[in-house]
């Protein structure tokens, strides 16, 4: 028997196999304009999330800053409000999987930063409107475990229904104007 097969070549035939047997294959390959992400660890991805709307919120002329490092309940101000981010691949099932999404009124605002293969969606929901039967707990009573809180799928249809596609700055620019507004309006 030869096994002078190289490691490399013998994980590929593997991995071929794996692709070619799911019943859904995965969403991005190497050719979409942001594969990159599935490259990063899902809290780099948290990272990237935050970082990505921190400075898109200040090109777009907000005053913005990362607070995550200071506090549990929420990443990043825009203004003086608090904004929980999220930030989510597309799965097979056509979902966006939002985890540890907190029932707590520490922070302002709820954003979604979802990135499917080819395009980048943002839904903002005040915490307010949150509506979290339509969500499902994870960890509970575990305040501390790893996705504990309540997971929160949002769908690319729905996504595609709201037209929360951002392709330029300005797209993102006209969101945070009309968040805004509704966080001012219902704060006064």
């Amino acid at each position: 028997m030869n096994n002078k097969i190289s490691i490399t070549t013998f994980f590929d035939e593997i991995y071929d196999e794996t692709i070619k047997n799911l019943k859904k294959p995965p969403k991005f390959n190497a050719s979409d304009l942001y594969y990159k992400i599935k490259e990063l660890s899902i809290d780099a991805r948290g990272s990237f999330g935050q970082r990505f709307l921190v400075n898109a919120f200040k090109k777009s002329g907000f005053k913005a800053s990362n607070d995550n490092d200071k506090n549990k309940d929420w990443d990043i101000k825009l203004e003086n409000y608090r904004v929980e981010v999220k930030t989510a691949t597309l799965d097979v099932n056509n979902r966006f999987q939002h985890e540890a999404v907190h029932n707590t009124a520490n922070y302002d605002l709820l954003i979604f930063l979802d990135i499917a293969p080819n395009k980048i969606f943002i839904k903002g929901i005040l915490y307010s409107e949150i509506n979290f039967l339509e969500t499902h707990q994870r960890g509970a009573g575990r305040k501390n475990a790893t996705g504990a809180g309540f997971k929160y799928d949002y769908s690319l249809k729905k996504h595609l229904e709201e037209k929360n596609e951002i392709v330029f700055l300005d797209d993102l620019k006209e969101m945070i104007i009309l968040w805004k507004e509704r966080l001012d309006k219902f704060n006064n």
